[in-house]
């Protein structure tokens, strides 16, 4: 009963629909006081999912001195359905083809200015800088540095990313807890990331084909920890951050230097 009922809602019905659909299937002529036991739900509820029922073309009320009701046979019930569904996927394709040319004449008219985006939530954030990794041409370069807005260990864009040839450059800032550190590091090193280790980053930042920045800003407050992202898609711009990533790129080691040092060396 439970794999029907969830079956049903898949096609639009709400719980207690499908169950007083159901519950109509077994017997024919049922009055109200009876769909409503066999439903399990109070006769105020079955009067309204009923008629709800009656509007959807899947039971019909049978007048006399008790009102009564009959369900329409499933396959009359599932064609009407099926039907509709159709309908609405070619509404669906047809809407698609028409915005999608009105979003392609809003990117064609982008204002000079909007080349700054404020990102306040973590998904936001996540979805964001997914975006532009599947989407470089060239080149990604990191301040990798915590807390983080997203999963430190798992990063499948990028994999895929580098997969398909594009070069992706991290600084990693020293973390306190070295043997977590080690793991990730040496896990996206194996991935093909060109990694290189810092003890302090100034700040946690993306730079995507020398042409967008994304800073990722962290702040306490009373609601919790609170991460919120500026995207920066302008070139001058992207190119002085690039300066200065090329500044620590060059004064930081490599994995196997640090595994040389104290705070790397393997126990």
């Amino acid at each position: 009963m439970k794999t029907l009922i969830d079956e049903l809602t898949k096609l639009g019905l709400s719980d207690i629909e499908a169950k007083v659909y159901l519950a109509l299937l077994k017997k024919r002529n049922l009055p109200v006081k009876e769909i409503s036991s066999t439903a399990r739900i109070n006769r105020t509820q079955t009067y309204d999912v009923l008629a709800k029922l009656v509007e959807k073309g899947m039971c019909v009320e049978i007048f006399g001195n008790v009102k009564k009701y009959e369900a329409i046979h499933p396959e009359k019930v599932f064609q009407n359905i099926k039907s509709q569904l159709d309908k609405q996927k070619t509404i669906a394709e047809n809407l698609a083809v028409t915005l999608g040319n009105v979003f392609k004449n809003n990117e064609d008219n982008v204002n000079p200015y909007d080349f700054i985006k404020v990102l306040r939530t973590n998904k936001v954030i996540m979805d964001h800088v997914f975006n532009l990794v599947q989407n470089a041409e060239a080149e990604i370069c990191v301040f990798n540095k915590p807390p983080f807005a997203m999963n430190p260990y798992v990063n499948e864009p990028e994999v895929q990313s580098i997969k398909q040839g594009i070069t992706h450059r991290s600084i990693y800032e020293i973390e306190e807890d070295s043997d977590l550190f080690l793991k990730k590091i040496k896990h996206f090193q194996s991935s093909g990331e060109l990694i290189r280790i810092n003890n302090k980053l100034p700040l946690k930042l993306l730079i995507f084909d020398n042409k967008t920045v994304v800073m990722t800003l962290y702040n306490e407050s009373e609601q919790g920890s609170l991460f919120t992202a500026m995207s920066i898609e302008q070139k001058d711009f992207a190119t002085s951050m690039k300066d200065i990533f090329e500044i620590y790129w060059k004064n930081s080691i490599t994995v196997e230097e640090f595994l040389n040092t104290e705070e790397g060396g393997i126990k």
